[in-house]
Parts: structure tokens; sequence; C-alpha cells
């Protein structure tokens, strides 16, 4: 089985993540807590992949620690970490790493974001061997393959690429590359430059941007990763080039899913509480530094839910769950959030509030809402909540700090005998 390195700084965390490992059946071997030990144990132990917590005592960080091991060793790095600002995320995402897991997570996603690291790590180091090929081994290439004259014209298309483009090599032969590739960004559907015509013109190796669509001949698209390099001749001449792709829409939409997961509540399927802190302090961070886009955090937190589990069940409780979710999304405008914080609160974040009293109006309208009958086994069932409200202020510097704040007010609401809610004031 495939051979891991954990690299973290919290040994209780470690020694969790490295029983989840065995247990999938990976050999765990080292948890390095420095970016320094991590380094070395890359280079004694040769890991197939590294499991990176981003933030890691000393002076190196766990993003400049995978740029190393990646640069010197070639081996692929999943970033795990619990906090999801935009800033971490940003400079994590320069080193190019393999994946992202937000702590706490289950094994499956564990077990899935390593299968798809490796998985695609593999298409890489196919597609660099791929390189080094002569032109007479391209039509054999598991991956699809098309090579090109000096003109651009195509010379060969191997079977894989005939699928994918939906072009017979018969039928390509001596057209046009730009006439049988159509290639567009996946993010804007903007046509992109063909890459066989940049290498010729370059004389040198391209790469596709990581979203890349190609529209094959009956108007279907597919993700493609890719590689173009130019051919050379024994004297160094440039004499074509050639492509080597491979159809990567699965690993995209099992990378979209990971992405989904991480941010995302399994059971509502709305925010969960690492996006929720994190528009929260996108939030804040708007207000303090323009003095613009009140806003308003509310938390939500239903009353005598942990009674209603154990009368009607666990089925019938993640039913109430997600109508609860439900109705407090169809309480707020497009702009505003709802999250599922965990067990049964919901954070709320209102954009551009124009003061205290549009917020209260709000959570007047969620109790309402959150009081409506419940129908679990023909049954009418009804619960009520209690609710904190804050408001954004400048005095706040952390996301964090604001829903400490709320929690304490959904908490006097709940002492106070629920079915309300209750302002801080800080």
């Amino acid at each position: 089985m495939e051979k891991i390195l954990v690299v973290e700084d919290e040994r209780v965390v470690a020694w969790d993540i490295r029983e989840a490992l065995e247990q999938l059946g990976y050999t765990v071997v080292g948890t390095p807590a420095s970016a320094k030990e991590a380094i070395k144990a890359a280079n004694e132990a040769q890991p197939d992949l590294v499991l990176m917590d981003i933030r890691l005592a000393g002076e190196r960080d766990g993003v400049s620690a995978a740029t190393e091991i990646y640069a010197t060793f070639t081996i692929p790095v999943i970033f795990l970490t619990a906090h999801a600002d935009r800033d971490t995320l940003e400079r994590a995402t320069a080193s190019n790493p393999y994946g992202y897991l937000i702590k706490p997570f289950r094994a499956e996603q564990l077990h899935t974001a390593i299968q798809v690291a490796l998985q695609r790590h593999r298409l890489e180091s196919d597609t660099r061997t791929a390189h080094q090929q002569a032109s007479s081994t391209l039509r054999s290439l598991g991956d699809a393959t098309i090579s090109v004259d000096t003109e651009g014209c195509v010379t060969m298309m191997n079977p894989v690429a005939e699928k994918l483009t939906g072009w017979t090599n018969q039928e390509a032969l001596g057209q046009s590359v730009e006439d049988v590739l159509h290639l567009f960004d996946g993010e804007t559907l903007t046509p992109l430059p063909n890459p066989l015509s940049t290498a010729l013109a370059q004389n040198k190796s391209v790469k596709l941007p990581e979203r890349c669509l190609l529209l094959d001949r009956q108007g279907m698209a597919h993700y493609i990763g890719d590689s173009t390099s130019p051919i050379l001749s024994p004297s160094g001449e440039v004499i074509g080039a050639v492509m080597v792709f491979q159809d990567i829409s699965e690993r995209k939409q099992r990378e979209d899913q990971l992405l989904r997961d991480a941010f995302h509540d399994g059971l509502t399927s709305l925010p969960n509480r690492a996006l929720f802190l994190d528009r929260l302090g996108q939030a804040l961070k708007i207000y303090r530094q323009r003095g613009v886009g009140l806003f308003a955090v509310l938390l939500v937190d239903l009353d005598g839910f942990r009674q209603l589990n154990e009368q009607w069940g666990q089925v019938s409780g993640d039913r109430v769950l997600v109508e609860v979710g439900q109705r407090l999304s169809q309480c707020l405008r497009s702009g505003d959030t709802v999250a599922r914080l965990g067990g049964d609160e919901f954070g709320v974040i209102l954009q551009n509030v124009r003061s205290l009293a549009e917020a209260e109006l709000c959570a007047r309208r969620l109790l309402t809402q959150s009081a409506l009958p419940f129908t679990l086994e023909n049954s009418q069932v009804q619960l009520t909540t209690s609710i904190g409200i804050v408001m954004g202020q400048r005095s706040y510097k952390r996301a964090e700090e604001l829903l400490q704040d709320v929690e304490l007010g959904a908490e006097q609401a709940k002492q106070q005998g629920g079915n309300r809610y209750h302002v801080v004031v800080s």
C-alpha cells in the first residue's frame, strides 16, 4: 500500500490521523512536527504522498515545506488546515498542492483526497514520461496523442485522441490542428490558444490552464490535462510538436466534490462552519477598512432538539434539521448567508443592514418560521429557537470573536425561556 508522511505539530492530531490512515490500509512512514523535519523525512522515506499541516511551529510553515518537498522530490502534497481564511488558501494554492482537507475530516474524505491526489500525480508522471518517447511509439500510448508538423498540420492522432476529439486519424491527417482541436477556458468559456501552435512558435513545452475544456466534434465538452512539446531532430531542429493529454473530467468532478465537501454541511448542503467564518471574516474586513457594509450576525439554536432526537430518532431529527435550514434560507436575501455550524446550531450573516432594528425584524421572522409545526410520522411536532444577535463593529478584529459573542447571545435567550432573541451589545 502507499506510503504516507504526516506533517503535524499537534501530537494528538498526528496520532489520530496516523491511526485513521493505518485503518485505511496505508503505511505511515513518519509524523514530523516541523518543516525541517518534514523535508528530512521526505528525503529519507521517499513517501508516495505528504499530508501537510499548513501552520507549523518554527520559522517555516507548511506551505514553505511543501514547496521545497515537491520541487526537490516531486512528491505530491495535500494540505491539512483548520483555517479557511482567504489569505492562507491563496498562499497554499500558489504552491500547487494536490488537494486540501479542512480539519476535522472523516476517514472517507481522507481516503478520497489521497486517491485523487495519487491518481493526479500518476497522470502527471505518465505525461512527463510520454514526452521522452520517440515519435514511433506515440500511437501506442495510453494517453491521447496528437502530433503536427512545422506548419501545424496533423501528422498523427492515436485511437485515444480519436475518441476524445471525434475525429479519425484519416480525417485529421493534413488538417490544421486549429480546426481539429477546440479548447476553451473552463471558467470563462473563452477560446484558448492552441498549445501545439504555441509550442511550435516558442520552441518550448506548454501546459494548458488547470480547468481546460476540449469541445469534441459532436459538441461534447471534456476536461483535459495536457502537456505539449516541440519535436526535435537529432541536430536540435524543430520538426513538429506533440501533445499528450488525458480526459480528466471524472477527476475534476471528484475534486470539485471534495472542495464542496470541505466547505458545506453534508446533511443540509448549507455552508459549514469553516465557510461561515470565511464569509464573516470578509464582511468584517470590509467594514473595518472602509466603514461601509454594516452587517449583523445571528446564531439560531433549536430549543429541545435533543429531546426530539431521543423521542423520534436520528432520521427524523435529521429531517428536521434539513427543513430548518430550508426555512431559514427562505427568510433571507440572496446576498445573505445561512450555515449549519454543527449540531442544532445555525449561523446567519445579514449583509448591508441599515440598523439593529432590521436585524431584529429578521430574527422575528426566523422565530416565526422555525415555530411552525414539523410533520413526523403523521404527527405534528413543534420546536422553538433561541437566537443571539450581534452587530458588526470595528472593535472586533476576528470573525471568531463575533461568533463567540453571538453564541453567548443565543445562550442568554435560551436561559430566558427560549423562543426569543437576545441582542449582545459589546
